[in-house]
């Protein structure tokens, strides 16, 4: 609060000495320090005037960017908030390459981190500048988590993920848009793709419980009974922690409960294939891993426990 006091009673001449305080601790190597720095850059464009502060953003911005690609995940989403809210206060006018840049790293080979940072940083652009212009991108997202490159399916389905967080109940109209891609992405042929896309698929849930229950789950049974192993192994996957997410809120409702059956009943004839070979092992293993870590205790898991 005193960093804010004093920058706002200054002159401009003296906040040029603030400015390389901030741009010294985005560059810092602990997280924490990142965290409070890129913290200070987003409050300050509601601090100041827009005409006093946007001369500092070609300095800023970039140290912004450099946080938002931190190894540590929570100086990634202080980083994007801060991004957020400088769209959202000074208008894109004066971020003309933002949005397509952040778009640009989704699409690249680099590492994961940087996909991430950039996924989480566009949600909060986009959350900053409205649903129209999300609603722009939409048909465009969805398209690239079906890329034929994986990278960039991993990226756009990392999108997935904070979209529904970063927007709230504002995103409820466009969700059977994205449940298509997300079980999509649960069988995957790269496990980092199914892994984004299990996150997505979880965000949902726990964001929207019951209208995406009432999508998620003729889906979700389907799946149960495709050809390929690894849509089984998710699909199974996402169904205990929507069971767990229900239950434990004292929420369950008549359509999980008569599709939680028929999912046991499914497990219960995965063991009586006559046939075992190592992909139904795997996928019998996977169960009993994910049913277990939700239903410890439980007797139903004595479904999922590999044949001897």
């Amino acid at each position: 609060m005193f960093l804010f006091i004093g920058f706002l009673g200054l002159p401009l001449n003296y906040r040029t000495k603030v400015v390389p305080i901030l741009e010294r601790g985005l560059r810092e190597r602990g997280a924490d320090t990142k965290k409070k720095a890129a913290q200070i850059v987003g409050n300050l464009a509601s601090l100041t005037e827009a005409k006093d502060f946007v001369p500092y953003l070609d300095v800023l911005l970039p140290m912004v960017h450099h946080v938002l690609v931190d190894p540590v995940p929570e100086a990634r989403a202080t980083a994007a908030k801060a991004l957020g809210t400088l769209v959202e206060r000074l208008g894109e006018v004066h971020f003309p390459d933002l949005v397509p840049g952040l778009l640009r790293t989704l699409k690249t080979d680099t590492s994961g981190v940087d996909r991430q940072g950039a996924a989480q940083g566009l949600s909060e652009v986009l959350s900053g500048l409205g649903m129209e212009r999300l609603e722009g991108l939409l048909p465009d997202i969805i398209a690239n988590a079906r890329s034929p490159r994986s990278t960039v399916r991993e990226g756009f389905m990392s999108l997935l993920v904070f979209l529904p967080a970063t927007f709230g109940s504002r995103f409820q109209p466009h969700l059977p848009k994205i449940i298509a891609p997300i079980l999509g992405g649960l069988s995957d042929t790269e496990e980092y793709v199914r892994e984004a896309a299990m996150r997505a698929g979880r965000m949902v849930v726990t964001n929207y419980s019951t209208k995406a229950i009432d999508l998620l789950l003729p889906e979700l049974e389907n799946g149960m009974f495709d050809s390929g192993w690894r849509i089984r192994v998710s699909v199974m996957s996402l169904y205990a922690f929507i069971y767990w997410i229900f239950a434990h809120s004292n929420r369950l409702s008549p359509l999980l409960e008569n599709s939680f059956s028929r999912s046991l009943e499914y497990q219960a004839n995965l063991r009586t294939w006559t046939k075992k070979t190592w992909q139904r092992r795997q996928l019998l293993n996977h169960l009993a891993v994910h049913w277990l870590k939700f239903w410890v205790s439980s007797a139903e898991t004595e479904y999922l426990l590999p044949c001897t």
